[in-house]
């Protein structure tokens, strides 16, 4: 009896209040819609930081050397070998060599542009794409041809309205040498020091052989294996350092 007297009293009071009781049930519509669009846009946040976080290269490492004596001494292609035999986790270990020049198409000139010399496998372990041509093969870096990957701004600076896969470039240094155009790339943020939009990619052995002879690597890029921890794999590089 007392629970169908209550109810009653509940009834009653809805009913000669229905304004009171329409901003009530109101306010509990928006408060449900609020949570859930919360969770939505929470869920969203995590899934565009994951996609973000694959795409910038959570399993990366770059190795520079510091400018000690010893690891100067060390910095040569010989170390990808002992560095992948000695640490656990390493996928693949790309050199990189790096300086700027001076690039001439014709009567137009680009100053300072990135010169990098990388292997073949650079431009899939970062995730690049060509808006034009195509990527130079590991036969490329083998026979050292003097080829050339450009990025979509220094394109259009050389190439005004052009296409510029199959054209010839000089860059400079000390003299001029020159180089096909053999793609261009899609455009790309900057990232880790690398403004891949103003950037030269040459073969890596064209660049330390026949560009700017040196046996020194400028930077090693390194690819963690699957399951190994980017952080835990630094840490055994710098003790190994």
């Amino acid at each position: 009896m007392m629970v169908r007297e209550n109810i009653r009293m509940a009834i009653a009071s809805l009913s000669g209040s229905r304004l009171r009781t329409f901003l009530s049930l109101l306010g509990i519509m928006i408060g449900v819609a609020s949570v859930v669009a919360i969770l939505n846009l929470g869920r969203s946040v995590t899934e565009s930081m994951s996609s973000s976080f694959e795409v910038g290269g959570l399993d990366t490492i770059s190795i520079m050397p510091r400018g000690s004596a010893r690891e100067t001494m060390i910095f040569t292609e010989e170390f990808a070998y002992s560095l992948q035999n000695e640490i656990d986790g390493i996928r693949e270990i790309l050199p990189v060599v790096s300086s700027s020049a001076n690039v001439r198409n014709g009567q137009e000139i680009s100053e300072g542009v990135q010169i990098q010399g990388v292997t073949s496998g650079y431009f899939a372990s970062n995730s690049l794409e060509t808006a034009d041509g195509a990527f130079f093969s590991a036969m490329d870096n083998i026979n050292r041809r003097q080829v050339a990957v450009i990025g979509s701004e220094l394109a259009d600076e050389l190439f005004p309205g052009e296409n510029p896969v199959g054209r010839y470039i000089s860059v400079f240094r000390q003299q001029a040498k020159s180089f096909q155009v053999i793609g261009v790339l899609a455009e790309r943020d900057e990232a880790q020091g690398t403004s891949y939009n103003y950037t030269l990619f040459m073969p890596y052995n064209t660049y330390v052989q026949r560009f700017r002879r040196t046996d020194q690597v400028g930077t090693y890029v390194v690819k963690t294996a699957d399951g190994y921890d980017a952080t835990d794999v630094a840490d055994d590089i710098e003790e190994y350092l």
